[in-house]
């Protein structure tokens, strides 16, 4: 799938992360939306997909992003592909968004010469940071896309769900859950156990520790039945 371009200043800001205050899942979410960076990543050579590039850490093996060819034309993407066709070390700009409301997507801005540009592992610490004090969420639950082991969680305007796992609550609040809210209850917020932040295509992994059904703010979205729920 290709992205959007995400439109930014000429100059690419370095935008340094406080300590995360939101104890909401969608919160932290929102408040990593739009951020830009400066990174110094390494390209492998591009494969079979000519749509993408995969940006790794050579000294990590699990931390790495995908950008996705913007949907406009433009010479910086031509001379980055060119670039990591051959698998080399670039600079780039890049934008986190929130395309899906379940993980942010990264975004290529345009390359970059700055001199303070992060590396993978210090853009690691900075999105870590924004997930730190996050202790919860509330949302929709998809009620079509349930099983035994997570729930699917979303905003009322956001065209994919977040998956909560079970496998962190106590058995019988699980089977608690399952019991009463199993493909019945609108809406609802779960408290949190510690949750895993991966640098494999930078996401996060939710874990309950618990729940309760709550009156939901306002009706969601309807978003058809073409809508998918395919995405983490």
């Amino acid at each position: 799938m290709k992205s959007h371009v995400v439109a930014a200043a000429a100059a690419f800001i370095f935008a340094s992360v406080a300590p995360a205050e939101a104890n909401s899942y969608f919160e932290a979410l929102h408040d990593l939306d739009g951020r830009t960076y400066d990174v110094k990543a390494h390209c492998p050579p591009a494969g079979e997909d000519p749509y993408s590039i995969n940006f790794e850490d050579p000294d990590d093996e699990y931390t790495y992003f995908y950008l996705y060819e913007p949907d406009e034309p433009s010479d910086d993407w031509e001379q980055l592909a060119a670039t990591c066709a051959e698998g080399g070390d670039v600079t780039i700009g890049i934008a986190f968004a929130v395309d899906y409301g379940t993980d942010p997507t990264i975004h290529f801005v345009g390359l970059s010469e700055a001199d303070d540009a992060l590396t993978m592992a210090e853009l690691g610490e900075e999105f870590t940071t924004v997930f730190a004090n996050v202790d919860s969420i509330e949302g929709w639950l998809d009620t079509t896309n349930q099983d035994l082991t997570y729930a699917m969680v979303r905003e009322a305007d956001a065209e994919y769900g977040k998956y909560v796992y079970f496998s962190s609550m106590p058995p019988r609040t699980t089977i608690d859950f399952l019991n009463t809210c199993f493909e019945t209850c609108e809406y609802g917020r779960f408290t949190l156990a510690d949750n895993y932040v991966t640098l494999g295509g930078f996401s996060v992994m939710l874990y309950a520790s618990g729940w309760e059904a709550i009156d939901p703010p306002q009706a969601p979205r309807d978003h058809g039945d073409d809508r998918r729920n395919d995405k983490n």
